[in-house]
């Protein structure tokens, strides 16, 4: 049976979050979008690994040696009712280990995070390019709401 340990990633995952930010960006449709910027997510990813509460990225280990996934996420304000979102911005597994139940206790981490924050809700996002994870949202108990469009306006 294969041994994946799940936690908070710290300053020390630097280098192994920065490769999964920069694969997931490569096979995404945001690398038609956005132009790559190495500055930029060096600081995002040093604000998630060493920022507030606002903020939070959990990694997913194989063997408490190998890096082999990771989720990010924000909270930002609910418009609409009390409470603040707590918004999925990376979801990323290697292939190998998806499919897994283990890659699913990364939701389960992200979910708990948002509760300890007082997130009244969750958001996660699917690209239907790279992966459909409508269904798999469904049967964890997310409702399907909106989806997004990108447009560069500078």
């Amino acid at each position: 049976m294969t041994e994946y340990s799940f936690r908070v990633a710290t300053i020390d995952d630097f280098d192994y979050v920065y490769d999964f930010a920069k694969r997931f960006y490569e096979v995404s449709p945001y690398s038609s979008i956005y132009e790559f910027s190495e500055r930029r997510v060096h600081e995002v990813i040093t604000h998630y690994l060493t920022g507030d509460r606002s903020a939070v990225m959990a990694v997913l280990m194989l063997k408490d040696k190998v890096p082999v996934g990771l989720i990010a996420g924000v909270s930002a304000l609910n418009l609409f009712a009390e409470g603040t979102l707590a918004v999925e911005q990376v979801w990323w597994v290697d292939e190998d280990h998806r499919k897994t139940k283990k890659s699913l206790v990364l939701v389960a981490l992200f979910e708990e995070w948002a509760k300890r924050i007082g997130a009244s809700h969750c958001v996660f996002t699917s690209i239907k390019d790279v992966t459909d994870l409508s269904n798999l949202y469904t049967k964890l108990g997310y409702v399907e709401t909106e989806q997004s469009f990108i447009k560069r306006i500078n």
